[in-house]
């Protein structure tokens, strides 16, 4: 009986995963993908000592040393006898070190070697596969090729026609290179970015000049190594050493907090980690038109509509609010209105001040206005926002109380409102 106890307990340590003392093992199994930090090379012999289904893992042993390590069950073999595994070893020999890089997005990858065979994955364009070898199948179409049998870093396997698939030797130093460049990141940082909210501004011609500005935006200049972060809180430089890619879609900028996730051709996420692991996420995308443009055409739109309220006045007076003159440039005088103060014009701003369009309105309210106008007196700079709409004898304002400006948009009116009407 007491020859049983230490694999007893090396049963009970096993299901807790710490490695315990005894000898025996599973077998031995072929490292199917490398584990370079461990000094395994694909086609290597380890022994097993453990399988974990739970965590679907086994326990290896590193050859010529004591040390054991966990690695997922795709990565190694089933164990076998030594002499098995070293037939099992043979298989693999002609593509040691051999991976592939993927060409063509959505590659299938197939049940059998024939392009009529059952599909078991489709890969991404840039993605790695690891090639374990080359087998007989029907030719694709007349293209030139072989049909491969392929390992995902998933576990799935599969054989894939070779026409889309550019191998390499992992060894060749060339292909160290080649790998940090990474060409779908390449891509990505050479466009610009600008704050998502840009398009949405475009999508629905609210342009907020407040919130949009040329200058801001995420990009990375690969030569210089510096990533720039400029938001309207935020104006930083983050100087990396390198760019390691931590999933297919996620890069992470070595030495910075940031990290970058491609959404998609247009869209990106930038994610700032601060102290504590905090996270500050940021959503960017391109954007057709130069920022510039977009700006000064906004910028016309508002110059322009006040330019016909200059052209139907300048001047428009009403018995009860006084006289309202625009003039050139967003100035107004604005005199006579003392039943508007204080409850709307706070009391000794004088009369003159600037004019501007900072908001929009909804769809609904287009119907029974022209837009909203913000007068902000010089000696008081907090705005007062009205309603406006330019009628034959005149215009008609009314007036807008803060809480119904959401986003720059004005969707609703007061249930009690406050109308002015001025002659021209």
């Amino acid at each position: 009986m007491k020859a049983k106890y230490p694999c007893f307990f090396g049963f009970i340590l096993a299901l807790s995963f710490t490695l315990f003392s005894c000898s025996h093992s599973l077998g031995f199994g072929v490292v199917l993908w490398s584990l370079p930090e461990e000094g395994l090379s694909d086609g290597d012999i380890v022994p097993v000592f453990i399988r974990s289904n739970i965590n679907q893992v086994y326990v290896i042993g590193i050859p010529n040393s004591d040390k054991k390590i966990e690695v997922p069950l795709w990565q190694i073999s089933a164990p076998e006898k030594r002499a098995q595994a070293i037939e099992t070893a043979k298989k693999y020999k002609a593509y040691k070190n051999i991976y592939a890089r993927v060409k063509l997005d959505g590659l299938p990858v197939r049940y059998e070697a024939t392009n009529l065979g059952r599909q078991v994955y489709r890969l991404k364009e840039g993605e790695i596969v690891k090639v374990l070898f080359a087998g007989e199948g029907a030719p694709v179409n007349g293209l030139e090729g072989d049909w491969l049998r392929v390992l995902m870093q998933d576990g799935s396997v599969g054989w894939c026609f070779s026409y889309n698939l550019s191998l390499f030797d992992e060894t060749d130093d060339n292909y160290v290179e080649e790998e940090k460049k990474d060409d779908r990141f390449e891509t990505f940082a050479k466009k610009t970015w600008y704050p998502q909210s840009y398009q949405t501004m475009i999508q629905n011609g609210r342009i907020n000049l407040d919130e949009m500005k040329v200058d801001y935006g995420f990009s990375i200049n690969t030569e210089t190594k510096i990533a720039s972060l400029r938001l309207k809180n935020i104006t930083k430089s983050f100087p990396f050493e390198d760019v390691e890619k931590k999933e297919d879609d996620l890069y992470q900028l070595t030495a910075t907090p940031l990290l970058v996730r491609i959404l998609s051709e247009n869209q990106i996420q930038v994610t700032l980690v601060g102290d504590f692991g905090k996270q500050e996420i940021y959503a960017f995308s391109t954007v057709s038109s130069p920022i510039r443009d977009i700006i000064d055409a906004e910028k016309k739109r508002r110059s322009f509509l006040l330019q016909t309220i200059i052209n139907q006045g300048p001047s428009f007076s009403s018995s009860n609010y006084g006289l309202l003159q625009f003039l050139d440039e967003g100035s107004f005088v604005w005199t006579g209105y003392s039943l508007l103060s204080p409850s709307l014009i706070p009391s000794g701003v004088g009369s003159r001040g600037k004019v501007s369009m900072d908001y929009f309105i909804s769809n609904d309210l287009s119907f029974y206005y022209d837009g909203v106008l913000s007068f902000r007196f010089d000696s008081d700079q907090k705005e007062i926002v009205f309603l406006y709409k330019l009628e034959e004898t005149g215009l008609r304002m009314e007036f807008v109380p803060e809480n119904l400006i959401r986003n720059g948009l004005i969707s609703s009116q007061s249930q009690n409102p406050i109308i002015l009407f001025f002659l021209k």
